[in-house]
């Protein structure tokens, strides 16, 4: 196990997807992880983090900036720094942490929330050799674990519904202004589990694939660990079986989290969540420091993260044996997002003795990374729904 693949990764990625003539449809999955977008000219991605700085931050450094640095600035002034840059300037000491709010189910209204939002919109609206924007009308579309769609559904509206002006700046580019509404006939929502759905059902084009008919009328069961929830999607023959479920104590937040207490047990050191994203990416952590004897440790962290994995993994996996009955009536199971690749050798091991069950990945249709997996129906539901405007 390599820690690396553990860390949310920074992706810019230009990419000619299928678009319509008069739209420019924009879809955003922005998961307590991170953000992930899928435009007509971009796939692209970047940790859920935000930090603010003050103004004139992002105008003086020193040396040449990476290209996953991002800053935003707001209409009043304020500025923020983005993603895996904001994630680096946390240090393990710091007892604040700005963005806890980012982990809690109720975080449309945080500051922090409109300006992951609005940083994954400019990806999703720049220009590249791909096109641009230019003459269509935009359109925006995401979605919601299952369980929050009653509940806070007119709270995500009310983040992306209206209008929007801010500046973004990506690596050593200069800042780019946008200004921009998005009108509620021109967003929508749809549960997370049903992006997957559609995603394996679709080709690069947006038509529909030879399996997706079987898909549909067999039973299949959607389970997508994400870092915040875990959520499951139940269809049997074309209807939804039981309605769908989400989990907030099973997912890459609880593994972190295991992980911190396994750290804190044998070295006595608190490490925040949203640090562990440059350990991860280190692959080890720096002991305290002995200051009688200026003596400091760097400790690997590979088997606490094993250790941790497999445990929220087993827990998981027990979980969804109670709840859909070890899965004896399930045909396909899909497993999907980013979690769910880091869990998907296990999950197949474990039901390898249930020869009628056919596990699936969720981005089994194109080579892309699983954290796109939601995202990307997002994008084909979107497509084929703008297709059918006039």
């Amino acid at each position: 196990m390599h820690s690396q693949e553990f860390k949310t990764k920074t992706i810019m990625q230009p990419r000619n997807n299928p678009s319509t003539d008069n739209y420019w449809g924009v879809a955003l999955d922005v998961g307590y992880s991170a953000v992930k977008v899928f435009s007509p000219n971009i796939i692209a991605s970047f940790p859920s983090y935000a930090k603010k700085m003050e103004y004139g931050y992002a105008d003086k450094p020193f040396g040449g900036l990476e290209k996953s640095f991002i800053a935003y600035r707001d209409e009043s002034g304020n500025e923020y720094i983005v993603g895996a840059h904001a994630q680096d300037k946390i240090k393990i000491s710091d007892a604040d942490n700005s963005t806890a709010t980012m982990y809690v189910a109720d975080r449309f209204y945080s500051p922090e929330f409109k300006v992951i939002s609005r940083v994954g919109l400019a990806l999703g609206l720049m220009k590249n050799q791909y096109n641009d924007p230019t003459g269509k009308f935009l359109h925006v579309q995401t979605g919601l674990p299952p369980e929050y769609m009653t509940n806070f559904i007119d709270d995500i509206k009310d983040v992306f519904i209206g209008h929007h002006d801010f500046q973004v700046k990506f690596g050593a580019n200069e800042w780019n202004a946008f200004s921009f509404d998005i009108s509620e006939e021109n967003f929508g929502v749809m549960p997370q589990p049903m992006g997957t759905l559609i995603s394996i059902a679709t080709d690069s084009n947006g038509g529909a694939l030879p399996n997706a008919k079987k898909y549909f009328s067999s039973n299949l069961l959607i389970v997508d660990p994400g870092f915040g929830t875990l959520d499951t999607f139940d269809i049997k023959n074309h209807f939804l079986d039981s309605p769908p479920k989400t989990w907030n104590n099973l997912g890459m937040l609880r593994v972190l989290q295991e992980m911190q207490n396994l750290i804190r047990q044998e070295y006595h050191q608190n490490i925040p969540v949203p640090a562990m994203q440059k350990i991860l990416g280190d692959g080890y952590f720096k002991t305290k420091i002995d200051k009688r004897t200026m003596q400091q440790k760097l400790v690997d962290i590979t088997d606490f993260l094993t250790k941790a994995n497999n445990i929220v993994c087993a827990e998981a996996i027990e979980t969804i044996n109670g709840y859909y009955n070890y899965l004896q009536d399930v045909d396909y199971l899909v497993v999907t997002g980013g979690t769910g690749a880091a869990w998907f050798d296990m999950i197949k091991d474990f039901y390898k003795g249930l020869t009628s069950l056919t596990i699936i990945n969720g981005t089994e249709n194109e080579n892309i990374p699983a954290i796109f997996a939601n995202v990307r129906g997002y994008y084909m539901q979107q497509l084929n729904t703008l297709k059918k405007r006039k």
